[in-house]
């Protein structure tokens, strides 16, 4: 037996070992029939070769569409459930390729064409590849689903086997998630009560969460803020952010374009009072972003710079920006925003006009050396659900740039989810999983909302809340998540700027599932609580009568000793 083919059953052994059990929608997907139906070849050489299993060779392409596609039985797609899928397919080629496996829907006489998985292979041996994906809503409904194989360069060989897609099995993930939540971000309290001639059974401990130490966060809009900063009066919308949140970012004017507009013309007023006003009420900002890795998304007069001429400007920038918001304890910067090279416009802008191969690395450097306790992110979209192969690119960047002594501090994973995609939590946590495991780097979110495009229309937006609800209930249960901050905020009506029904979920979770506020009736046998890391105030009534109340920080198991008698009684 063959090397290749031994390493193929080798992989096949593994995957049933590590990888779910599948209802394969593909039919004929490992060739063992020993023919090719029911898939067909378009403009290509397809033919099932045998060296000890069988797979299918495909040779003589002239185009990326030259290749194989087969339909998918439509009944297979009755419900948002069975739009996530996971995938698997082996594959080698002589060269490098990329792999963009696409489904053509037709419904009701409008076809789309949708991309589920892009990959890049780049290994003469066989190569199984396995994912999560999210299957586009549209197909649920649909007259015709074809699914099909591109592959760059246009006339490249690739071979191909164990090609499978079927239906996730979640399990019993919220169930799991709780029991993480509760292991990850509640602790224990006990209260001792040592009060003479006073009957433990005649107390009641009255105990109120004031916030939260893990960060729950939302871009704003900074002139919203502003505003009511200005008039010192906070409107619906400040209400909104200031009672529901305890971490901010400002959705646009800390990014260089509209800070800098012209050379020297530096804007920062709008985003000053936007901080003054969020430290009033005891929040955090953070920095979005020092610089932003497309052309278009630069300053106009930074656009035509190169070489020196845009080292010096981009290297001010970063003094600038850094220093300014340092009178302003900004902790967090997004470094270079959204360097993963996918995408129409190329994300190269400062090795593309500086020459400069190290500028990424010698940026992030110049930022830690400014300022060694401001926590330095990478930052990019796309990521949690792969989008067109951006996971890949995304670890392989972080690895090179560590690599080359680039200070990262942290991850951030954007999260945009669009209108067509859902919230699927094996697939999120399948990536998040893989970053963590790698870099052992703090990870936040940074950006979330679904469907921000409004790319499928809301409705009431039932479907929206639990959309936002299985996200934060995820995130919040991965150990590698330190804080989920919000960006559309378009969990608020449009016109009244009122919570919908999404709004409301998240405002169920933030302070009344993820609170630990309650009332306790003292017992002689021990009293005490677990309850969610934060602030917390105490109060110790008998009757009508509040005998000592104090606040204490909840971040380690505590005991409180409570003592004395009914006139003076000390807590500690």
């Amino acid at each position: 037996m063959g090397d290749e083919a031994m390493w193929k059953i080798f992989v096949g052994i593994l995957l049933s070992m590590v990888m779910p059990s599948l209802s394969n929608l593909i039919a004929n997907g490992d060739f063992e029939t020993g023919n090719r139906e029911p898939w067909t070849c378009s403009v290509a050489k397809c033919e099932i070769l045998d060296d000890e299993t069988k797979y299918l060779a495909i040779t003589e392409r002239t185009a990326e569409w030259s290749g194989i596609k087969q339909f998918l039985p439509v009944e297979g797609f009755a419900s948002n459930d069975d739009l996530k899928v996971a995938f698997n397919f082996s594959a080698k080629s002589p060269e490098a390729i990329t792999a963009n496996w696409k489904i053509k829907v037709t419904k009701s006489e409008e076809t789309k064409y949708f991309v589920i998985y892009t990959g890049h292979i780049d290994n003469q041996e066989w190569e199984t590849i396995f994912e999560y994906i999210t299957l586009p809503t549209f197909i649920l409904g649909s007259d015709e689903v074809q699914f099909y194989l591109e592959v760059t360069p246009g006339n490249a060989d690739i071979d191909l086997d164990n090609i499978s897609l079927g239906p996730e099995d979640e399990g019993n993930w919220e169930e799991e998630a709780n029991d993480r939540i509760d292991r990850l971000r509640k602790r224990n309290v006990e209260i001792n009560l040592n009060i003479d001639a006073v009957n433990s059974e005649d107390l009641q401990m009255e105990i109120e969460q004031k916030n939260h130490k893990f960060p729950f966060g939302t871009a704003v809009k900074s002139n919203r803020i502003a505003d009511c900063y200005n008039s010192n009066t906070d409107d619906l919308y400040c209400e909104f952010v200031r009672d529901n949140f305890n971490w901010l970012v400002d959705s646009y004017r800390m990014k260089w374009r509209p800070m800098e507009p012209s050379e020297g013309v530096i804007e920062t007023e709008v985003p000053d009072k936007m901080i003054d006003w969020a430290h009033s009420y005891g929040k955090t900002v953070r920095g979005h972003a020092l610089l932003w890795a497309k052309r278009s998304n630069n300053p106009d007069w930074v656009q035509s710079l190169y070489g020196e001429d845009l080292k010096t400007a981009l290297f001010n920038r970063v003094d600038f920006a850094i220093k300014h918001y340092e009178e302003y304890n900004v902790p967090h910067w997004d470094v270079i925003n959204e360097m993963v090279d996918e995408g129409a416009e190329n994300h190269t802008f400062f090795l593309d006009h500086t020459g400069d191969l190290q500028i990424r690395e010698k940026v992030f450097k110049h930022a830690k050396e400014l300022s060694p306790d401001t926590l330095f992110f990478v930052n990019d979209y796309g990521i949690i659900l792969n989008k067109y192969g951006r996971f890949d690119l995304y670890q392989e960047q972080i690895r090179e740039l560590l690599a080359a002594g680039a200070p990262i501090d942290a991850i951030g994973l954007q999260s945009h989810i669009h209108g067509e995609d859902l919230v699927d939590v094996n697939a999120i946590k399948y990536h998040v999983d893989q970053l963590w495991e790698e870099f052992k780097l703090p990870i936040w979110v940074t950006e979330f909302d679904w469907n921000a495009g409004k790319e499928v229309e809301m409705g009431d937006h039932s479907f929206h809340a639990e959309q936002v609800e299985n996200f934060y209930r995820l995130m919040f249960s991965h150990e590698a998540v330190n804080g989920i901050l919000m960006w559309a905020l378009n969990i608020l009506d449009d016109n009244s700027d009122l919570p919908n029904k999404a709004g409301e979920s998240y405002q169920r979770l933030y302070h009344e599932e993820w609170r630990s506020s309650q009332m306790i009736q003292a017992t002689p046998e021990g009293n005490g609580f677990r309850g969610f890391l934060g602030d917390y105030s105490l109060k110790l009534i008998k009757g009508s009568d509040v005998l000592v109340e104090m606040e204490f920080t909840l971040d380690a198991d505590l005991e409180i000793i409570c003592s004395g008698d009914a006139s003076n009684v000390i807590c500690t």
